[in-house]
């Protein structure tokens, strides 16, 4: 059985490759370069060099100037006390006509009042148809017949336009006896009464009346 001897994997003597000669070269370059720097900065050429690029910086002075003279503001103005001068008022003169009657008169006396406007006066009242009252014996109280008692009593009743009693008779003098003053509204109440006109209309009214009793004389 034969036997092959290994094959060795480094490149042969002799080979190099371009980018890496390339990379030496400049890697070379950059080294020298920073040689080159260090031996001229010990040297002290780096010093010129730096003092002919960078001059040292000067301090120079300013002159400072004097402000500008500013003239003093002016001093307040003075007023002078005014001298009081009196006014003479004007003389005007006015001939004044004293002939003839003055142009107007003022009276002292009072206006006269003047009189409150007259209310006019209304229709009178007149009546149609009368006034018919019952007889005043049927009314005249049995037990004032009996003390002999006798008088006169004033009474009022009112009415409507259709001459229809409103309401009780009102006795507006007594006779001084209770008794004939009852009977005296008794007879204002059965009474029958005539309608009252104003104009050319139909207006309530009110009639009063004088009842009289009195006992008659029986011979």
């Amino acid at each position: 059985m034969a036997h092959t001897a290994p094959r060795s994997l480094a490149p042969a003597t002799g080979f190099v490759s371009p980018a890496l000669s390339q990379r030496a070269i400049l890697m070379a370059g950059i080294i020298g370069f920073h040689v080159v720097l260090v031996y001229l900065l010990a040297s002290g050429l780096g010093a010129t060099v730096m003092k002919y690029v960078a001059p040292p910086v000067e301090v120079v002075p300013i002159e400072q100037k004097s402000p500008v003279d500013v003239p003093p503001p002016p001093p307040p103005p003075t007023f002078q006390a005014m001298t009081k001068i009196d006014a003479v008022p004007p003389v005007i003169d006015v001939n004044v006509v004293t002939e003839g009657p003055p142009l107007y008169t003022t009276s002292t006396t009072d206006p006269p009042p003047i009189a409150p406007p007259v209310a006019a006066k209304p229709d009178p009242i007149r009546l149609v148809g009368k006034n018919v009252l019952p007889n005043t014996e049927d009314y005249y109280p049995p037990s004032a017949i009996r003390d002999g008692t006798q008088g006169a009593a004033s009474v009022q009743v009112c009415v409507d336009e259709r001459g229809k009693r409103q309401g009780e008779p009102t006795v507006t003098q007594s006779s001084g006896d209770a008794r004939l003053d009852k009977g005296a509204i008794g007879v204002a109440r059965d009474g029958r009464y005539a309608r009252a006109m104003r104009g050319d209309a139909y207006v309530p009214n009110c009639y009063g009346f004088r009842i009289i009793f009195a006992i008659p004389d029986r011979k």
